[in-house]
């Protein structure tokens, strides 16, 4: 797996200085949904010692803690 070369992004990327809401990577992703957006994205643990702040890793909505 370490010979496969990182798939870039299309589009632009943020303007640091004003960051949207929720994921930065929301407006050029393929897989976003609309609560991508909404706020900022939770730590979710995607395998031992492997962490994501990508929605489509977990069912979000079933997350008893889940809040912004």
């Amino acid at each position: 797996e370490r010979d496969q070369r990182v798939q870039p992004i299309p589009g632009n990327v943020p303007d640091l200085v004003d960051l949207p809401p929720g994921c930065a990577f929301a407006p050029r992703c393929a897989h976003r949904r609309p609560v991508c957006g909404e706020g900022p994205i939770p730590l979710i643990p995607v395998g031992p010692g492997h962490w994501s702040r990508c929605l489509i890793h977990t069912d979000y909505r079933r997350e008893p803690d889940w809040t912004w």
